[in-house]
């Protein structure tokens, strides 16, 4: 796994689909200060959102360099 910025997911449409959220905390974990979602007029974005498949992206290119 990377090391990456987590989100607490507080009031997030969609945090259970976001590796942001989902995946291990490490020991330092950092996070978002705020979370960094927007909603205007019941439309969703963020653009931190990683869906939880770009994870497994990662860890297998990791594995390749690694080898």
């Amino acid at each position: 796994m990377y090391d990456i910025t987590k989100c607490e997911g507080t009031n997030c449409w969609i945090k259970d689909k976001c590796t942001r959220f989902t995946s291990e905390s490490r020991d330092p974990q950092y996070y978002f200060i705020n979370p960094p979602f927007e909603l205007s007029e019941d439309e969703f974005t963020c653009e931190f959102y990683e869906e939880d498949d770009t994870m497994d992206i990662w860890e297998q290119l990791n594995n390749i360099v690694n080898e």
